[in-house]
Parts: structure tokens; C-alpha cells; sequence
């Protein structure tokens, strides 16, 4: 197994956080997200919107740089075994993403019968009722949750615990992409590259962020080479092009230099292609910037890392229980509503890594361990 990637564990772990701010910017300042006038609520909030500064709180970019990422760890840990390993490793890793989400469901539907989300006092202020009522289906009962979890997730993205949820099959599907991937490189050797960018432009085509996890594919084999003055000045470029077409409007109507990138054909579905290329230019950027990776590897950063799935876990009930009673108590006490959202985002995000690491040591790693031993057991299996 090759060395594993601190700054890969970094990035992922930033990545979660600002998908918790993306979430956050949707609920208590829906015109910085969606642009317009109509949900404005501060002097500043629907310029943000078409602002390269949303690259940190666009949430579909950022599913395209955890779904890359993705795609190149798992051919990296992949990468010179046998077929049955990488079968064993496949079966790990459903099982990795499926039973922490079953657990993390039924969290959300005890928390539900409980009658604990608030989402009424948030509404009244901000009208992003498409939001505050897309987080769960009322509906979900137990028997949702467990098939929901097991297969329907897998198998339709029908995320019904959890909206937010999603984005979990195109991890799976780019694992599955990442052994194929792997398996044809071993016939076709360099010719590879034809298949996957034909992988690449049909997931494109139609929308998937399994587009991400193929050029994490083809990234993860891209050889080492020493840092020279002409690669870093072209990392650099690479990785500001890449995060400026990541914070290209996902749902607000693009303007200046933005409106000039919306010439792509309707059927590629334009902010999806853009984010799909900004998040590989990212990523391909630090893999030359040796700096790049060395802050990523600061060990708070891997810290994130390892908590990121937690993060993403369990930051939506986090979000509805805590931060909306937050805001609350804040919108009535303070007259700034920009220092509400300040506050409200700083203390909800200083709350919500503690939780989450409570969450990672006992619900996911109890998960972990059951992986473990059902990947044991089938290891241990005789070949018929």
C-alpha cells in the first residue's frame, strides 16, 4: 500500500466543515446561495452569491473535491492487489459507508419522534421553507430507514433520513469505478486513459459525481516528480483557476466574468461541469505545490480529516437541533444580523467537532470494527 496522503485527510476534513457552512449559508442567509432579492436579508448577501469568495461555501463543489479524492485513495490502496483483495476491499468499503449511515438514521428518527428539530423560528425570519423542509421525509418510519440505508440509498439517492446524504452512492459508485479502473489499466496499460475519458464524459453528460471519482482515478497514478520553479508557478495557477470556477453560482443567475463561462450546452448542466473542472484543477494544483500539502498536513487539518465523515454525518440534526435554537436566541438579542450569522456559524462549528468526535469514537468506529470482522470472515472463506 502506497504512503498515505495527510494532505488528501486535510482537505477532506475542510471540506466537511464547509459543507456544514454551505447548509448554514442556505438556512439563515438563503440570497447568498440563491441569489436575487427576494430572501435578502443583509446589504451584502445576494452579491456574495455570484462572488468567487462562495468557492468556501458551495456545496456541490465541494461533494466534486470529496468524490475526487475518493476516487484517488481508493486506487491508490487498491493499486497492486490481487483481484480478490480488491473485492474483499470493496465489500469493506460499502459496508464502511452503509452502517454508519443506518446508525446515524436511526439517530435522526429517534430525534424525530422526540420532536426535537426547530425549524419554525428560523423560517419566520429567513422563508427558505424549501430548505427547512427538505431535511427528512415526515414520513420516515423504521422500516424507510433500515431498507433506505442497505439498499434504497445505493441504488436511487433517495436519501430519506437525511437530504444531505446524496452524495454517498457516487462514492461508493467511484470506488467500483476505481477497481475497474485499475483491473483495465492491467490489459490496456497507457490506452486506459481513452476509457476513462470516455467514463468521464458520459458521467459528466449525465450528471454524476462519479465524473470526479474518474479523474481521481487517473490523478492517483500520476508519478512523483520533484518541485521545480515552472510546475509551481503552474500548480499555482492551476489551484486559483480551480477554486474560482468552484465558486462559479450554483443557483444564482452568474454575472460579469461568470456570465462569460455560461456557454456550455444545456444538456452538461453548466455550474456541475464547471465545479466538476474546478475541483480537478484544484486538486491537481496541490499535488504540484509541495507547500500546498504541507499546510493540509498540519495536524489540525488531519484531525478534521479524520472526523470528516462524522462531520458529515451527523452536521444536518446538528444543525436542526442546535444552530436554529442558536439563532434564535441571538436574532432577538443582537440588531446586526451579519454578527448574528457570525456568531451563530463560529459557536455552531465549535460545537459541532466535539460532537462529531464523540460520534467517530463510538458510532463509527463500533461500525468500523463490525466491517472489520465481516471482511474477516469472509477472507477466511474457502474459494469454491
Amino acid at each position: 500500500m502506497k504512503q498515505r496522503l495527510k494532505w488528501a485527510d486535510g482537505l477532506k476534513g475542510l471540506a466537511a466543515v464547509m459543507v456544514f457552512s454551505h447548509h448554514m449559508l442556505m438556512g439563515f442567509l438563503p440570497a447568498a446561495y440563491y441569489g436575487g432579492s427576494e430572501q435578502s436579508l443583509v446589504s451584502w448577501d445576494s452579491a456574495f452569491a455570484v462572488s468567487p469568495l462562495s468557492v468556501f461555501f458551495c456545496g456541490n463543489f465541494l461533494v466534486h473535491i470529496f468524490c475526487l479524492l475518493s476516487g484517488m485513495i481508493m486506487t491508490r490502496v487498491m493499486a497492486g492487489k490481487s483481484d480478490t483483495e480488491r473485492a474483499l476491499t470493496l465489500v469493506k468499503r460499502y459496508f464502511r459507508l452503509m452502517l454508519p449511515v443506518l446508525v446515524t438514521s436511526l439517530l435522526i428518527l429517534l430525534l424525530k419522534a422526540l420532536n426535537v428539530y426547530n425549524a419554525q423560528g428560523p423560517y419566520n425570519v429567513t422563508h427558505a421553507w424549501e430548505w427547512y423542509t427538505g431535511f427528512f421525509d415526515e414520513n420516515l418510519n423504521l422500516w424507510q430507514v433500515i431498507t433506505d440505508s442497505l439498499f434504497g440509498l445505493w441504488a436511487t439517492d433517495n436519501a430519506m433520513a437525511n437530504t444531505a446524504f446524496w452524495m454517498l452512492p457516487a462514492i461508493l459508485y467511484g470506488s467500483l469505478y476505481a477497481a475497474l479502473h485499475l483491473f483495465l489499466r492491467e490489459k490496456l496499460g497507457r490506452r486506459m486513459v481513452w476509457i476513462d475519458l470516455l467514463a468521464a464524459l458520459i458521467a459528466l453528460w449525465g450528471g454524476s459525481m462519479v465524473a470526479s471519482a474518474v479523474v481521481g482515478c487517473c490523478l492517483a497514478e500520476r508519478p512523483e516528480r520533484e518541485e521545480k520553479p515552472t510546475g509551481k508557478a503552474i500548480g499555482v495557477l492551476m489551484l486559483l483557476a480551480g477554486l474560482f470556477l468552484g465558486g462559479y453560482p450554483s443557483m444564482a443567475q452568474p454575472t460579469g466574468i461568470y456570465a462569460a463561462l455560461d456557454i456550455l450546452p444545456q444538456e452538461l448542466k453548466t455550474p456541475f461541469a464547471w465545479h466538476w473542472l474546478g475541483a480537478f484543477l484544484t486538486v491537481a494544483g496541490i499535488l504540484r505545490l509541495k507547500g500546498a500539502q504541507r499546510v493540509l498536513s498540519w495536524r489540525p487539518f488531519t484531525w478534521l480529516g479524520s472526523v470528516s465523515y462524522s462531520v458529515f454525518l451527523i452536521h444536518m440534526p446538528f444543525l436542526f437541533i442546535f444552530s436554529t435554537r442558536l439563532f434564535s436566541f441571538l436574532y432577538v438579542r443582537i440588531p446586526d444580523y451579519s454578527l448574528v450569522c457570525l456568531i451563530l456559524w463560529v459557536v455552531s462549528i465549535a460545537m459541532l467537532l466535539p460532537c462529531a468526535w464523540l460520534w467517530h469514537i463510538t458510532a463509527e468506529k463500533g461500525c468500523s470494527l463490525l466491517t472489520e470482522r465481516i471482511v474477516a470472515k469472509l477472507r477466511r472463506q474457502p474459494a469454491e
